[in-house]
């Protein structure tokens, strides 16, 4: 009998530590699996937010090209004129990583007697470079979105030759901005970055 008292002893002490074990392991590795499917949730709205804006400076790149075609190869003087024109959808000029809302998008059956809606500041998220023509270099930058719409990891860029491109290099779009304005200006050219929450200078 004693024998088997002690051969009891080692077994209970090995079934309470497993019990401890499940008790404090199981619980951390439930948390650590749930803050994985949140941060990979997280990850995959920012792609769709970006795959978002990547389409809405596609539609405004096609129409910027239409215009081109109908106005001696030259760019709209800004994204409202645009508007006018093509009575694109407004929610075109916001990048879903902004925070903004769309302007007022009222289109009745009789386009004719339209009122177009006003491209507001606070109804944009894209900054739009003044001043260039579709025959400008394909590397010249027309639309691209400020630093903060995807939390400092990125911007999207629209191009001359009708490109978009998710660039995680800022720093290298900021020169690229200021070489294509050196080149212009050296041309005769004017060079104007419309930026949202900025008038614009005429």
């Amino acid at each position: 009998m004693p024998d088997n008292a002690e051969a009891k002893k080692p077994e209970r002490s090995s079934r309470r530590r497993e019990l401890i074990e499940r008790l404090i392991f199981y619980p951390i590795i439930v948390v650590l699996a749930t803050l994985l499917i949140i941060s990979l949730r997280g990850a995959g709205y920012e792609r769709h937010k970006r795959t978002h804006c990547m389409v809405n400076l596609k539609v405004m790149g096609m129409k910027l090209g239409e215009y081109s075609e109908e106005h001696d190869k030259a760019f709209p003087p800004d994204l409202q004129t645009l508007y006018d024109h093509y009575c694109l959808d407004t929610e075109c000029y916001i990048c879903p990583g902004s925070g903004k809302k769309p302007a007022e998008d009222a289109k009745p059956t009789d386009y004719a007697s339209m009122t177009p809606a006003q491209i507001a500041p606070e109804n944009m998220s894209y900054c739009y470079v003044a001043g260039l023509k579709s025959t400008d270099p394909e590397n010249y930058i027309v639309i691209f979105e400020p630093d903060g719409n995807h939390n400092m990891e990125g911007i999207n860029v629209f191009y001359v030759g009708q490109n978009v491109v998710w660039q995680t290099d800022i720093k290298a779009i900021h020169e690229q901005l200021e070489k294509q304005e050196k080149e212009l200006k050296a041309q005769g050219r004017e060079m104007r970055i419309i930026r949202p929450g900025e008038p614009d200078k005429k």
